[in-house]
């Protein structure tokens, strides 16, 4: 491979991911600051594997394919506070007729790519911050969630980014007890779109250190 690829797919992965991963972790925190019951069940699905608790030890790869809640919490707050506004295109096959507008054959046109996430009909729930969702037997992430794109073509630094999304979490929620200054429902209404989508005055978080129960 030429160096000059080798270099672009790097900086890909390397680079552009330290923004998005970034932000999304800001907005997992927002989400996890407030809903402590969700907190409980992640620091007790920990516990199970030896990562939380007087005689924790220290996480390893292998255990991040066990951590089937904390994925979920991921997928979810993925779902929710969404970092990118996606757009999808797609070239009409025929004459037809979409919502009233008579289109063209071979019109290119596009639609949010977020849209199906927020929707009742697919969700029922959808401003409900439920990770239980995710552990169904549906695959839930190729149906819905285009978060990291779909297909041969998809995001090349997706595992990389989970990778460092639980990592995060795990070391930071383990040790520390967060809250969250102001209302999440507040806050998910009143972004900015840039590069990413970020929260209008910031996200700001109350950290205290953890108290391990027994």
């Amino acid at each position: 491979i030429p160096f000059n690829s080798l270099r672009a797919e790097l900086s890909t992965v390397v680079f552009t991911g330290l923004d998005t991963t970034g932000h999304q972790l800001g907005w997992l925190f927002a989400l996890l600051a407030s809903h402590p019951l969700i907190v409980d069940k992640l620091l007790e699905e920990l516990r199970s594997n030896g990562l939380y608790g007087p005689d924790s030890r220290d996480v390893t790869f292998e255990d991040l394919g066990e951590l089937t809640y904390l994925t979920a919490i991921i997928k979810e707050g993925m779902r929710i506070a969404f970092i990118t506004n996606g757009s999808l295109l797609r070239i009409v096959p025929e004459d037809m007729t979409i919502l009233g507008y008579r289109i063209p054959k071979n019109t290119l046109i596009s639609y949010p790519g977020t849209r199906p996430l927020g929707t009742k009909e697919e969700w029922g729930d959808p401003d409900v911050f439920r990770p239980e969702r995710w552990l169904t037997d549906v695959d839930m992430s190729t149906k819905y969630s285009i978060m990291f794109s779909f297909g041969p073509r998809d995001c090349i630094g997706q595992r990389f980014a989970m990778l460092e999304m639980r990592l995060a979490i795990i070391k930071l929620f383990t040790r520390y007890d967060f809250t969250l200054r102001g209302n999440i429902h507040e806050l998910l209404h009143n972004t900015k779109d840039g590069l990413v989508i970020e929260a209008k005055d910031g996200i700001w978080l109350n950290v205290k250190p953890r108290s391990v129960q027994m």
